[in-house]
């Protein structure tokens, strides 16, 4: 009996770790967000050819559940929703914790307004994804959830909804596979180094192709190769330009389809243009926001700006911190000169513009001005004392919009820490007192104290 049971035991535990290990090979995901609430606008039920399952609303992690599917066959779907919530559904087809890799989004069906909602959807995994195991993800997105941000995104922010993730098992039946997990390294303005994961199909020699972005890779001349290994290097490429590089397995007589792409960008090359710098305030109020901007200046990939500024022909130039567009919002307190620096990361050269120059108004032009609409209540007597120079503006009576200016005729003076008392009467009504001082003549009352 005691053997009988040690085998026994043995037996379980070794199918716990085979059960365990089928799924071991999923990365950890991002996730979407939903704020609002996730309880009563939900994913209620999943199906998937013979497979069918009612999630609820506090588990997302399904991976532990399976279901088959074969490259290049298309399966029908059906996703139940609540809570007047569209949906999506998403592969992580390379394993890297995202959906943002090009077909890894496989429906985004219109919103159907209705609750419950069902939707019928018609999923093909493509030819390129090797046979292996992968991250499901059915999402809520649309109607009540919101089109997200970024739009339409499995691992986006939303308003209400849910989300839940199973394992699909995918076979790759075809003898000639492409390679997978593409990536770039050493991107020059000119070159990239290209580099791929094995075919599972062992094929004799590798097709490689770089393409504007966007280019079909079966019609685009662009640039073109053999490779034996899992390496190359692109020559011959533009600087500031975007691209995808595609590959293809070749099987003696045979080859696959072309893998999915990997997107990169050259950087710029050369001395870039600062162009010509302006703004449209030739002088401000201090505190208040305007833009410094260029034109005529050189864009694209690799290409930085930094706006600096420096009080008024002096010539002491520091960096402004967060100005870091070719349009970029400032503000100053004192009279100030700006310039903007242009650096090109591929050559590391930069270029100086011109110099604008933006002095300060009169604080007495930029005090706000409140309004009153109503004449039958005012301030009528306002006076103080205490200070060695006090003011006595009695029966001034209501003023046109409901401010009186009195600055230029009356003043109040007290030595520093020194106190002043106020009295004011008021016509129409009960009313609430506050005073404000610009203390550090900004033309705003704004400043703490």
């Amino acid at each position: 009996m005691k053997k009988i049971y040690l085998n026994f035991i043995l037996l379980v535990a070794m199918i716990f770790i085979f059960s365990s290990a089928t799924f071991a090979q999923l990365t950890p995901a991002c996730s979407p967000s939903y704020p609002s609430g996730g309880s009563s606008w939900r994913i209620s039920s999943f199906t998937l050819g013979s497979f069918s399952h009612n999630p609820t609303s506090t588990v997302h992690d399904y991976t532990n559940h399976t279901f088959d599917m074969t490259a290049g066959i298309s399966t029908t779907a059906t996703v139940i929703s609540n809570g007047w919530c569209g949906v999506g559904t998403a592969v992580d087809f390379n394993n890297d914790g995202d959906f943002n890799d090009p077909d890894e989004i496989l429906a985004l069906p219109p919103y159907n307004a209705s609750d419950p909602a069902t939707y019928t959807l018609t999923i093909t995994v493509p030819q390129t994804v090797p046979s292996g195991s992968y991250r499901f993800r059915v999402y809520n997105r649309t109607g009540n959830s919101g089109n997200g941000t970024p739009t339409d995104s499995p691992c986006g922010t939303y308003v209400y909804g849910n989300w839940v993730d199973y394992t699909v098992n995918v076979t790759n039946t075809s003898g000639c596979q492409p390679p997978t997990n593409l990536s770039t390294s050493n991107i020059l303005p000119s070159s990239a180094d290209l580099s791929w994961a094995a075919s599972a199909t062992s094929p004799t020699s590798y097709y490689w192709k770089v393409v504007n972005n966007g280019d079909n890779p079966d019609v685009a001349v662009g640039i073109s190769g053999t490779a034996i290994g899992l390496t190359t290097t692109a020559n011959g490429l533009n600087n500031s330009t975007d691209y995808q590089f595609y590959v293809k397995s070749i099987c003696g007589s045979d080859s696959s389809v072309w893998s999915a792409p990997k997107s990169f960008t050259t950087p710029c090359d050369g001395t870039p243009s600062a162009g010509t710098a302006s703004t449209a305030a030739s002088s401000i109020c201090a505190g208040v926001n305007f833009n410094l901007t260029t034109s005529g200046n050189s864009v694209g990939p690799g290409i930085t700006y930094q706006w600096q500024s420096s009080p008024l022909g002096i010539g002491n130039w520091t960096n402004i911190s967060g100005a870091t567009n070719s349009t970029s919002s400032v503000s100053q307190t004192v009279a100030s000169d700006y310039r903007l620096i242009i650096t090109c990361a591929g050559s590391s050269l930069n270029d100086t513009s011109n110099v604008i120059s933006v002095g300060i108004n009169d604080p007495v032009t930029c005090y706000c001005i409140p309004t009153g609409t109503n004449s039958n209540y005012y301030i009528n007597n306002f006076s103080t004392s205490g200070a060695l120079q006090n003011i006595s503006n009695l029966n001034s009576g209501f003023s046109p919009g409901g401010y009186g200016d009195f600055s230029f005729t009356d003043t109040v003076a007290q030595i520093p820490s020194g106190t002043v008392q106020f009295s004011g009467s008021y016509t129409g009504s009960t009313f609430g007192n506050k005073i404000w001082v610009d203390w550090n003549h900004h033309g705003n009352f704004d400043d703490p104290g």
